[in-house]
Parts: structure tokens; sequence; C-alpha cells
């Protein structure tokens, strides 16, 4: 197990291990029973494809342990300790989902706040008995696309630090896995399952792992957002 510690001003985690560009991206994995009879072996590749909430939330309904929430719905109390956890909230369509704190398991080193909501979204989308209720209770408000699929409006608010970059080195991701940058503006861009998201992020500053020109790189990754067509709004 990896031991938590209190990460630098402006930063999520103290370490900075920049992942390589062309990052892996996760999608739904048929090998997901595996993780609920118990066969470790398939937690790495779990976690590389439907993400650790889906896997988090398995791991709950299989009464298999696991070391720490990732999401908390509306009104519940967010025990993520501010210290060793980024945190932010996040509404669908006008409907809060709750908050999503990032989350380091033996299955899933170094997952964010950002990827939590992701793989919470992507779950729904197409997985939804896999969701929590309020989340695709929150996507059925979304508005036909006039492509057959569904638009919906998501906002990011109190996100601790911007989102890292793959593409930039900012990451503390494992080498080789997509940085949250890169997902958001996956999610902008593509969709997922026919559901396609306008995104706004509210950030409280940016995020400034203890690598050389940090800032600079995460304001690069602030404006692949931008150009990505995401709102996002830093201090």
């Amino acid at each position: 197990m990896r031991t938590h510690r209190r990460p630098a001003a402006g930063g999520e985690r103290d370490e900075a291990r920049p992942g390589a560009a062309g990052a892996q991206r996760r999608t739904a994995d048929p090998r997901t029973p595996d993780l609920v009879r118990g066969d470790a072996r398939a937690m790495p590749a779990l976690q590389g494809s439907v993400g650790n909430g889906t896997v988090l939330r398995m791991l709950h309904r299989s009464g298999h342990p696991v070391l720490q929430r990732t999401h908390f719905g509306p009104g519940e109390e967010v025990t993520a300790d501010p210290g060793y956890s980024v945190t932010l909230n996040a509404t669908v369509n006008g409907v809060g989902i709750g908050t999503f704190s990032s989350q380091t398991t033996p299955y899933s080193p170094g997952d964010h706040a950002e990827d939590q909501l992701i793989d919470e979204l992507e779950t729904a989308c197409s997985m939804p008995t896999m969701a929590r209720a309020d989340t695709a209770q929150a996507l059925a408000q979304g508005q036909p696309d006039g492509q057959g699929g569904r638009l919906h409006t998501l906002v990011i608010s109190d996100l601790t630090a911007s989102p890292c970059s793959s593409r930039h080195g900012t990451t503390t991701k494992a080498p080789g896995v997509e940085g949250c940058t890169e997902r958001l503006v996956d999610l902008a861009t593509n969709g997922h399952h026919g559901h396609r998201f306008q995104i706004t992020i509210r950030a409280h500053h940016l995020y400034q792992p203890r690598i050389p020109n940090a800032r600079a790189l995460s304001q690069q990754a602030v404006a692949d957002l931008t150009a990505a067509g995401i709102t996002i709004q830093v201090g």
C-alpha cells in the first residue's frame, strides 16, 4: 500500500511522474466479472479499462473491502481528507450528482477526482445499472442532440486544482495513462455511447506539481481544454 503524503501547494500529489503522449484510454472491459470472483490478475486490466470508480463499486457490491470512497452523493458527508485528496463537485443538466475525490488503492495508484467523475458518467451512459441512481436520473434530463443522441450540460465546480495533462507532462499517473485534461477533451469532443457533454470547469488554482515550468505547462493544458470548447475558470 502506498503511503499518503500531503501535496505541495498547488498540486494534487507531491510526486511527478510525467505520462507519455498518446496515453491509453479506458473503455468497458468484458472481464469485469473476474473481479467479483476475486481474480486478482484482473485488477490491473480492469483499472485500465473501466476505471477505478467502477472497480470500487463492484468491490463494494461483492463485499470486498475497499480503502476509500470516491463518490459522495448529494447531501452526503464528504469524508475524503482534503490534505490527501483532490475533490470536485459536479452537476449534470442542473442536477447535483455529488462530490468526487481522488483515490489511491492497490489496484489504481493515482486515479484523480476527474477520473472518478468521468468513470461514473461513462458507466451511466453505457452500463446504467452499474451507476448510481442519481447519476442515471441526471442523464435522463439531457436534451436530444439532433443526431439520435443526448446532449448534457456538465458543470465541475470547486475543483482543487486544474486538470493534469499527459500531453504536457504534468500528470502523476503511471506512464501511458491518459491525463485528466486529455480525458475531458475526449469527453467533450467525442462524448460516450451517444451522450455528448458541454463542460464547464471552475478550479481553485493551477495544478503545479514539482516539475520545471509546472505553471506554464498547466496553462497549456488549460488552453487545450478551451480549444476543445470547454469553459474553464481558474482562481
